[in-house]
């Protein structure tokens, strides 16, 4: 799985949040495993769409780990 252990629950909390009609952060940063079992930093940005006449979720993750190493802080 990418997303690291201590971070699983966490996320999983947000997509069961969201399957019930509540408003979880739309973007978060999480932990992950890359294939080399080194831990990365992931920007994971999830939104509520339907498809097909069902609701679904469409998450994107970026790794984000050189950004965190440097200090990066994206402007809002």
């Amino acid at each position: 799985m990418l997303i690291a252990p201590h971070d699983r629950k966490r996320t999983a909390g947000y997509g069961e949040a969201r399957a019930i009609g509540k408003s979880p952060p739309s973007d978060h940063e999480q932990q992950g495993v890359h294939k080399d079992y080194s831990i990365i930093w992931l920007g994971n940005m999830a939104r509520q769409i339907d498809w097909d006449n069902e609701t679904m979720i469409q998450s994107v993750m970026v790794d984000m780990t050189k950004h965190k190493l440097v200090g990066f802080k994206p402007k809002v």
